[in-house]
């Protein structure tokens, strides 16, 4: 079998071998010995044909002590006379180092002059004279045997997949005039009938159409580096990825990361609120989204004790973006438990990308933003430093701050040689914010965040140390109501049409008193050491091998979670390997191994020692490329998420409520106040789940990405995802009602009385796919769109429903049967269930044919099944103008805060009779409507089901003195405008279809949704007098400026 192996082997490099001498391309050109520093380096080759066709070519060019390469395109003049130009902005001392690369009509690719590991050297020099004339093309010496300057260049397969870390695409400077001499000598090579004249018009058409194919090019050629952690063409990715460019945060118009980031196909974005926003790929998104890994030039940003990313308070401004690469789907084999559904790696521009100051400002009534990035290189030394300030208002109320940010940022780096550089960054910010939604109700953060990172990087070698820290003070506001009126038990049915008995009844209507603490605040503090190394080598041009280790230590304490202190220890290792023995196909193949150290994470809490949890995520990719536009991936892979902090160890008292039950005014039994009041400090604890295990993905994709016409891209992915032992939060309101019940002692300790818990029960699948495509119309105006569809669907429906109905019955079976207090210096037993019949304990207990799929979760229904987005973009001289669309179908969400219009009665007993009812209620549809008194009046409102919508966002601008200076405006939400300036009433709600139903004493009523022309994206209740949950969303209006200088 070994053997068989071998002699394949031997065949296939046999006939690569053939197939690379059938033919050849040919490259003359002597570069010059030196140039002039910040001078435009201008010139000429001369490409000779030889059983082969040019198709383009690509001129790769760095700084002679640095490790990225850029590229500017050769442009076809005469002959085979091919011409380019490299930006004097790229030109620095002490050298420059470049190499020539030519693909054929085929796709195939030619190292046609020199290469990446033996490019030419020109000396730069200081700017003493006049600018250096064009180098000419001469003719090249005959090419030796086994030389590898690729003057004489057999196909190079691996041009394109070798290429190094990081890259640009230049669109190629204006070559300076030459020389009188030289433009004399290139004038009397031509034949006597051809005049500069006549042939000017030819060339101005030829070079705009060489321009425009440029830009097409460039895009389809774009090289990634998150999908493998290598440099690779974006054709030969193992998994679908999006690149988001520095032009297209500019287009989009936004301060916001998150609001370009939901143009990516397949990305579900929900807004709560103006600085509260989730993002995740391919459905699962909801309140506090974790399952999405975010990095900033390799370093991680999420929030170690929430494990979610809070994308309003990145570390950057949009400005200081170079790129982003988003991986649509799990990347847990290279990055580990958190890039669960899918990666967001942010990459910065460096100090060689910048060589100046970058500095923009944003003003509106809903915001108001200010930011500068400023960088430079001066030899082997670069920097670069950013600023911003950022203020967000409420959606509800401009007045109020939803955020408020301050943050900046410092980088050095120092090349060393080619291949040797390292770089130290730091930063710091401090954040306030509004209200954000929490599993539990509004919370408010201020936060103070700081990190220190180094990186280095020498040959095929990188590593990274970053540490970070985060003092975060979380101000809670658990929606409780002041007073609940309670209905007395003894109501009679049959006598609801008589007079004297309902004046009876409103009689004894009591109230049981709620005194509420001050909001409960909590005060925490992180520390992060996260260490990465990782080492690629490549084999013949036919291989890579990657692999790498990582190790992550977390530190928490805070005075104020039960547990004043917890650590947690992550150790990981990975490999990798890219084979690619033809330019039509490649495959990869990847293994990661987590180790996740839980077991001495709160040695003082009871039940907290548990096993470790061990982790494996692999994942395999093939890629075809039937012809050079065009490419086919079948993919493969598992992830993973390790619970957060906040899921599994961390056990919080949000308050200790006073409950009151003042039956001293209720007239019982003919009697007044013969009975005592009774009160009762209720805790409420929020508790994570210790046993609580990892979530698993099981991923499958089959996608397509291509070029038609070289003015239009396409990409098209079918997906398949299975996600395992997903971690949901659950909300009890029974627990909670019977917690503030003022007859029972509730144990804080016993988990049947926690209404908050973790839990992995649920098991869905998710199925869909994602069509998209982007098109150049001409060079000034470009396009995209695309749409995506999924359907999820929960997969162990009926042992879902099975548990919840034996908790819920297990938990009643846990209440007491009779409750004590003393009274006149008595002590007395009181009867709280009877033995039978609609008081007793089985009439609380539910089966089967009244518990539905959506009284447990509602994951099924919380994702959009439709999503489509559109934009289209232009610009002419100085002016730009760009239009966004976004589609989104609708969603049905129910969490805790929804579910307490759907509470079930709480009932007991006093001296064997009924004594009252807590809250009653009225549903009808999504919409449930709840009074708090006995008059009647409507007081809370509940909106869970979100309605589609589109929305369409415009901005314009015009750019002075060579983009020195751009001033635009900026709509969001065009179609809605009227919601500027009208004020909302009613908390948001629309009440012109209210409907109201009686019974005795209390009026119910339900509101029919949301006050246009406003709209909601997550669901919106009045609880008790406060607004929470979704903000009514209006339109906004931005003014800007921005410029380089």
């Amino acid at each position: 079998m070994g053997r068989c192996a071998l002699w394949l082997a031997l065949i296939a490099l046999t006939l690569a071998a053939v197939e690379a001498q059938a033919a050849s391309i040919r490259a003359r050109y002597s570069p010059p010995e030196k140039i002039q520093v910040d001078r435009p380096f201008a010139f000429e080759v001369q490409l000779s044909e030889e059983g082969a066709q040019v198709d383009y070519a690509l001129v790769y060019y760095r700084n002679l002590l640095r490790s990225s390469w850029k590229k500017v395109f050769l442009k076809k003049r005469e002959r085979g006379l091919w011409a380019a130009a490299i930006p004097g902005q790229h030109i620095s001392k002490p050298g420059l180092e470049l190499y020539i690369v030519v693909f054929d009509a085929k796709g195939k690719s030619y190292a046609a002059f020199r290469s990446e590991r033996e490019p030419a050297m020109i000396l730069v020099v200081d700017s003493t004279g006049p600018a250096p004339v064009v180098a000419a093309p001469v003719p090249a010496p005959p090419a030796q045997a086994g030389a590898k300057t690729g003057v004489d260049a057999a196909p190079a397969p691996s041009a394109k997949a070798a290429l190094p870390a990081k890259e640009e695409v230049e669109e190629a400077a204006p070559a300076e005039e030459p020389a009188a001499s030289e433009k004399t000598k290139r004038t009397t090579e031509k034949p006597e009938t051809e005049t500069p004249e006549k042939e000017a018009p030819e060339a101005a058409e030829e070079e705009t159409a060489r321009e425009e194919y440029a830009l097409f090019t460039a895009e389809t050629e774009a090289k990634v580096i998150s999908a493998a952690r290598v440099e690779q063409d974006i054709s030969r990715s193992p998994s679908t990825i999006t690149v988001i460019t520095a032009e297209d945060i500019r287009n989009y118009g936004s301060t916001s990361i998150a609001d370009v980031l939901r143009t990516v196909p397949g990305m579900d974005f929900l807004e709560i609120s103006h600085a509260d926003k989730n993002l995740n790929i391919r459905g699962f998104n909801r309140e506090g989204s974790n399952k999405m890994l975010v990095l900033i030039d390799g370093r991680s940003v999420y929030v170690d004790f929430f494990g979610i990313t809070f994308w309003e308070a990145l570390p950057i401004p949009v400005d200081e973006i170079d790129r982003i690469e988003v991986i649509r789907g799990p990347g847990s084999t290279l990055y580990g438990a958190n890039a669960f559904s899918g990666v967001v790696n942010i990459y910065t521009k460096r100090p060689e990308d910048l060589k100046g100051l970058l500095y923009s400002a944003e003003w509106g009534p809903y915001g108001t933003t200010a930011s500068a990035v400023v960088g430079d290189v001066h030899n082997q030394l670069g920097y670069k430093l950013s600023a911003s300030y950022r203020r967000l208002a409420s959606y509800d109320d401009m007045d109020e701050n939803a955020m408020e940010s301050v943050k900046a940022n410092a980088l050095l780096e120092y090349v060393v040689a080619k291949d040797f550089s390292f770089s130290l960054a730091g930063g710091a910010q401090k954040d306030k914010g509004g209200d954000i939604f929490s599993l539990v109700g509004p919370v408010s953060p201020t936060t103070t965040q700081a990190y220190a990172k180094f990186n280095g990087q020498w040959k095929g070698l990188r590593g990274q140390v970053f540490w970070s820290y985060l003092s975060v003070d979380l101000d809670f506001r658990f929606p409780l109501p002041s007073f609940v009126a309670a209905d007395p038990l003894w109501f009679d049915a049959t006598q609801a049409d008589n007079p004297d008995y309902e004046e009876q009844r409103e009689r004894d209507i009591i109230t049981l008193e709620i005194s509420k603490p001050s909001p409960s605040a909590i005060h925490s503090t992180g520390h992060t050491l996260d260490l990465d190394l990782l080492y690629s080598h490549e084999f013949a041009r036919l291989d890579r091998l990657t692999g790498g280790a990582n190790l992550r230590f977390l530190f928490l304490d805070s005075p104020d979670l039960v547990d004043k202190s917890s650590q947690r220890n992550i150790y990981s290792l990975y490999v990798q390997n890219e084979l690619y023995p033809w330019n039509w196909f490649s495959f990869n193949a990847g293994l990661r191994y987590d180790l996740l150290d839980v077991k001495e994470n709160n040695p003082n809490t009871p039940g907290a020692e548990v096993d470790d949890i061990h982790s494996l995520s692999p994942r395999g990719s093939l890629v075809f490329l039937p012809h050079k536009d065009h490419a086919i991936r079948l993919t493969g892979g598992i992830s993973f998420r390790a619970p957060a902090f906040f899921e599994s160890n961390v056990k919080v008292r949000l308050s200790d409520i006073a409950v009151t039950a003042p039956l001293s005014r209720l007239e019982f039994l003919g009697q007044t106040g013969v009975l005592p009041d009774v009160t009762r400090q209720a805790p409420l604890n929020f508790s994570g789940n210790p046993n609580l295990g990892s979530e698993t993905l099981y991923s499958f994709e089959l996608g397509y990405n291509g070029r038609l016409a070289r003015r239009v891209e396409l990409e098209t992915a079918v997906f398949f995802l299975m996600s395992r032992d997903m971690i949901l939060f659950e909300g009890d309101t029974d627990r909670l009602y019977w917690t503030l019940n003022p007859f029972i002692e509730v144990d804080p300790n016993n988990a049947a009385f926690n209404p908050f818990r973790f839990t992995n029960d649920v098991d869905a699948n998710n199925v869909g796919f994602e069509l998209g495509g982007k098109v150049r119309i001409a060079s000034w105006l470009k396009g995209f769109a695309n749409y995506s569809f999924q359907h999820i669907w929960v997969a162990n429906e009926d042992d879902l429903i099975d548990q919840c109905i034996a908790r819920q019955n297990a938990f009643v079976d846990q209440l007491p049967d009779t409750v004590n207090f003393e009274y006149g210096g008595q002590s007395f037993d009181n009867q709280l269930f009877e033995s039978s019949g609609p008081y007793s304990k089985e009439a609380l207990k539910i089966s089967r044919a009244n518990v539905k799929l959506e009284d447990v979760t509602t994951v099924h229904k919380e994702n959009p099944a439709h999503k489509a987005n559109i934009g289209v973009n232009a610009y002419y001289k100085g002016f730009s103008a760009n239009l966004f669309g976004h589609f989104v179908s609708s969603t049905q969400r129910k969490n805790f805060l929804t579910r307490l219009t759907e509470a079930r009665f709480l009932t007991f007993t006093y001296s064997d009779q009924r004594v009252g009812n807590w809250v009653r209620y009225e549903g009808t549809g999504p919409i449930a409507v709840y009074t708090k008194s006995k008059s009647g009046e409507t007081t809370i409102y509940g909106v869970d089901t979100i309605d589609p919508y589109f929305i369409l966002n415009l901005n314009a601008a015009y750019a002075f003195l060579e983009g020195k200076i751009e001033l635009g405006i900026a709509f969001f939400d065009l179609l809605h405008l009227p919601s500027l300036w009208q004020s909302t009433s009613n908390y948001g709600f629309d009440l012109s279809g209210v409907k109201s139903s009686s019974d005795g004493a209390v009026t119910y009523r339900t509101a029919t949704g949301i006050a246009s022309p406003r709209y909601i994206q997550y669901p919106r209740q009045l609880l008790f007098g406060e607004a929470v949950g979704g903000e009514t969303i209006p339109s906004r209006i931005y003014l800007f400026v921005r410029g380089r200088l």
